[in-house]
């Protein structure tokens, strides 16, 4: 059983989640740009990208490999969000995450019971470790196709994300403070819907 507990924070991290191209990292970055939230909050980055880019793990559609990589996802979001949770309390932040711990009960082929089995913990236990939730919609296809390329983590085709989005959404909703962005093609309007949900979290 992995240890998933987090040190005691004011408030609860929030997690920003969905398919790929929903445009997280491009909103986590507008809140810490943002004047009166950034200076409230620590990012936490999205820890299967940085793996990616550092050639610890390659994307793989290959069952076998794709269960290792999540496990060493798995593993290394919980540390990372561990660690920067410790400087946030330091500081008196809160954590935004660039995708969270359940994320891998999405990417695993078994599912939820495999993600359980894999952290030994359930997956309210794994929710609970956020206070907010976020889920971004997913672009149509001709917008994903168009921006998809810009990073080498994505392998995915558009059917398989649009399926995946399900699970995103399946997996989160579960969670008592959950909250779906749908996708906008004015990026103003998505990001003003996430900034008052954050800026009422925070108080």
């Amino acid at each position: 059983m992995l240890d998933i507990s987090l040190p005691v924070m004011v408030r609860q991290p929030i997690v920003l989640v969905g398919g790929a191209v929903s445009g997280k990292s491009a909103t986590l970055k507008t809140l810490v740009q943002h004047p009166k939230i950034g200076p409230k909050i620590m990012a936490v980055p999205e820890v299967f990208t940085n793996l990616v880019a550092q050639g610890v793990i390659t994307p793989s559609l290959d069952v076998e490999e794709n269960r290792r990589n999540q496990k060493m996802v798995a593993f290394e979001v919980i540390q990372v969000e561990k660690d920067h949770a410790l400087q946030a309390v330091n500081q008196g932040l809160t954590l935004v995450c660039d995708r969270g711990l359940p994320d891998s009960a999405v990417f695993l082929l078994g599912g939820i019971p495999e993600f359980e089995a894999l952290i030994g913990h359930t997956l309210e236990e794994a929710l609970g470790r956020y206070g907010l939730v976020i889920e971004l919609g997913s672009p149509p296809e001709d917008v994903f196709n168009a921006m998809h390329a810009a990073n080498p983590a994505r392998i995915r085709s558009y059917t398989s994300v649009y399926e995946m989005e399900k699970s995103f959404t399946d997996i989160y909703s579960r969670h008592a403070n959950y909250v779906r962005i749908p996708y906008s093609s004015n990026w103003e309007d998505k990001v003003s819907a996430v900034t008052k949900i954050v800026e009422a979290y925070l108080g």
